[in-house]
């Protein structure tokens, strides 16, 4: 293991969130209040996203995703990257979005640490 990375799956924060904020506190070396972690945990829930979804807006990553997929945009609609249910088109069939995943875990992830995909690394 590697002192300089701190490696977090997705299922152990959904677990534990206010525990990965704690952690990620402490392997960054920063000493939080109670109230400071209070904090950064309801910002970091998807309501707190969604309550500040002005703060996670991209309009680039918006227009290009839409134009992949041949949407109209329209900028004044833009909610930020936390999702809604809405009927946009965009979450119809992920097929695309798990293959573009794969593709990059491959690239980048399988390619240093030999780790062929996510459970496995999981288990590791």
């Amino acid at each position: 293991q590697d002192a300089d990375i701190l490696v977090l799956f997705y299922e152990n924060i959904e677990q534990d969130h206010r525990g990965t904020v704690e952690a990620i506190a402490k392997f960054m070396d920063v000493l939080l209040s109670k109230s400071e972690v209070d904090r950064i945990v309801d910002q970091t829930t998807k309501g707190g996203m969604l309550r500040n979804h002005e703060v996670f807006a991209c309009r680039i990553q918006a227009r290009n995703a839409h134009k992949a997929r041949s949407i109209d945009f329209d900028e004044t609609k833009l909610v930020g990257k936390v999702r809604r249910n809405t009927n946009t088109g965009m979450n119809e069939d992920k097929s695309d979005i798990e293959a573009a995943v794969q593709r990059a875990w491959q690239e980048s992830v399988a390619r240093t640490t030999g780790m062929g995909d996510y459970d496995s690394m999981r288990l590791a």
